[in-house]
């Protein structure tokens, strides 16, 4: 390559200038020559190497007004999907595969808007939503809290083939374990049901998304023998998910506790369903698959909730 490869273009003797009525894209974010390669940029990505035209140099609340903008909103494609997603189970997974894609919202962003609006209401219900009447309950008597001195310390042992190691961590465990069950004896646990509400609320969002790719890796194990990607698995669970929110959402909004009762069983059928319409098997062996599915999926979900019972734990 020589220099004059390098060499910033002559905008006089160039046929290509600025057009603003063809420029899109978002105020103070574009540039009129390439940063990447010097040309002259009057559109959306550089004529010459492809480049967005894009120059990040703008403040982080404009930034997170164009992902809200971007991502957040509502159209028309919104409202053309959610109905498909709720009465025909597998439906948008099997156009979106087929690459009828324009005329609906995209998986990610239906997704994003759905989960964001559960985990936004999620907060101002919860309180009721967990909340027990603790005057209908028989009064019992409830003895005191058995005094430090008096409670057989736990002592758990560890062997790594060090001994020295070994020591130093057995004590600093056990020290570390035992201080935690005093803080709940000696708290009586009042504030320990609370406390695990208000974690699992501001944990499970996170719990979940890391859920999702794991759903699609067990969809994948399942259908390997199949043509269909990863990504494609992919776009299925954010469908899933999509409903399961949904379905949340309208139950924490009418916070009537027979819709709770009821949400399990129709997130499995409309799971079955679903699997029927995009991968297409014998029912059968669609049946066998979701069991396996199912199953797979409450054991990651039970580890998570241990997993955030321990990080309460943590915080007391």
């Amino acid at each position: 390559m020589t220099e004059a490869n390098y060499a910033e273009p002559n905008r006089e003797a160039s046929p290509i200038a600025p057009a603003k009525a063809t420029t899109t894209i978002k105020d103070g974010r574009h540039s009129e020559v390439c940063l990447n390669c010097g040309e002259l940029t009057p559109g959306n990505f550089c004529p010459s190497c492809g480049q967005a035209n894009d120059n990040f140099h703008v403040s982080t609340w404009k930034i997170a007004g164009d992902f809200i903008g971007d991502y957040l909103t509502v159209d028309l494609k919104f409202f053309k999907s959610v109905l498909p997603l709720i009465f025909k189970p597998g439906f948008l997974t099997r156009e979106f595969c087929a690459g009828r894609r324009l005329r609906y919202i995209s998986p990610f962003r239906l997704y994003l808007f759905i989960s964001f609006a559960y985990f936004f209401l999620l907060p101002f219900y919860s309180a009721e939503l967990f909340h027990l009447d603790l005057k209908d309950l028989p009064k019992t008597e409830i003895p005191e809290p058995s005094p430090k001195s008096s409670r057989k310390p736990l002592k758990l042992t560890v062997h790594t083939g060090n001994e020295q190691r070994d020591e130093r961590l057995e004590k600093k465990l056990n020290e570390t374990i035992n201080e935690k069950i005093e803080k709940v004896i000696s708290t009586d646990g009042k504030n320990l049901p609370k406390l695990v509400i208000d974690t699992f609320t501001e944990q499970f969002p996170k719990i979940l998304f890391v859920l999702l790719p794991i759903f699609a890796l067990f969809l994948k194990i399942l259908y390997v023998r199949s043509k269909c990607f990863y990504a494609e698995h992919l776009i299925f669970a954010l469908h899933y998910h999509s409903f399961a929110f949904l379905l949340l959402t309208a139950d924490t909004l009418l916070g009537k506790p027979d819709m709770f009762a009821w949400t399990p069983l129709v997130l499995s059928i409309y799971l079955y369903w679903s699997m029927k319409t995009v991968y297409g098997s014998s029912w059968l062996k669609t049946g066998l698959k979701f069991s396996v599915l199912v199953l797979a999926y409450l054991i990651a979900l039970i580890l998570s909730s241990l997993a955030i019972f321990a990080l309460t734990i943590a915080k007391i």
